[in-house]
């Protein structure tokens, strides 16, 4: 599992705020540290993968939720397959939801799922896989409510 975090402020409370994930286990490589935004997705001249994802919002990430997801990422025989999962609210929750064309300013949290692939040959499979994801990270997530 790879996990991205990402604080906006600095870097003392950075640390404070990634504390209690680096003591969920022993990484196998942890490179976790400041950067600034545009430096988590440098550009890859010589990646021509093809991906299939989707993305929801929920408003928890239960133990039924995370076993799914947990079940689906590996259970995937692609290239990449992945779960990101994003916090929201902080400041941009308190901009009016008409204010601009982002319109889910009061949702907790963004989930998107995505498998990654080299051949085109593998999209129909491949789709099928993040359908199952996004259907039963659904079904995980309202069982909740």
């Amino acid at each position: 599992m790879i996990a991205t975090l990402v604080h906006a402020g600095g870097a003392d409370e950075g640390e404070r705020a990634v504390a209690p994930f680096r003591a969920l286990a022993e990484p196998i490589a942890d490179m976790v540290g400041p950067i600034r935004y545009p430096e988590l997705y440098p550009p890859d001249e010589g990646n021509h993968q093809v991906a299939s994802a989707r993305t929801m919002f929920v408003d928890a990430i239960e133990r039924d939720a995370a076993e799914a997801i947990v079940d689906h990422l590996r259970s995937s025989t692609a290239q990449t397959a992945a779960a990101q999962i994003r916090v929201l609210g902080g400041a941009m929750a308190r901009v009016p939801a008409d204010a601009t064309a982002f319109a889910h300013r009061k949702r907790r949290i963004m989930v998107n799922v995505a498998v990654m692939y080299g051949r085109p040959d593998e999209a129909a499979a491949r789709e099928e896989w993040v359908t199952g994801f996004a259907s039963a990270l659904t079904r995980a997530t309202r069982a909740r409510t």
